[in-house]
């Protein structure tokens, strides 16, 4: 699956519903900048255009945002270096973190 994500240019989930997805992620470790909806967690992993866009619902807005990213690619490091944030340790340190918390302060 790596190969085939660092193969293409842009990644495309337009989702109704989402949480943080592993697909945005995968895609950006590859190198692979994103387009997707605004929806769960993208503007966690998506905080500026660095590494792909957030958009709206219409199709419109989804050809606009490809036809983007295909004319100014953006550095593939870059894109990267967004999903270096998204390592195993960190996504499971953050809620056991919180619960150890919460149950400290039972």
């Amino acid at each position: 699956m790596p190969a085939l994500l660092a193969a293409t240019d842009v990644m495309v989930l337009p989702s109704d519903s989402e949480g943080l997805a592993n697909a945005w992620i995968e895609a950006l470790a590859c190198g692979t900048p994103i387009v997707t909806t605004d929806v769960g967690g993208a503007r966690e992993v998506l905080v500026d255009d660095s590494a792909g866009r957030i958009i709206a619902r219409p199709p419109g807005a989804t050809v606009t945002a490809i036809t983007a990213l295909l004319a100014t690619p953006p550095d593939r490091r870059v894109v990267r270096q967004v999903a270096e944030r998204f390592t195993w340790e960190r996504n499971s340190a953050a809620p056991f973190d919180h619960l150890s918390e919460m149950v400290n302060h039972r």
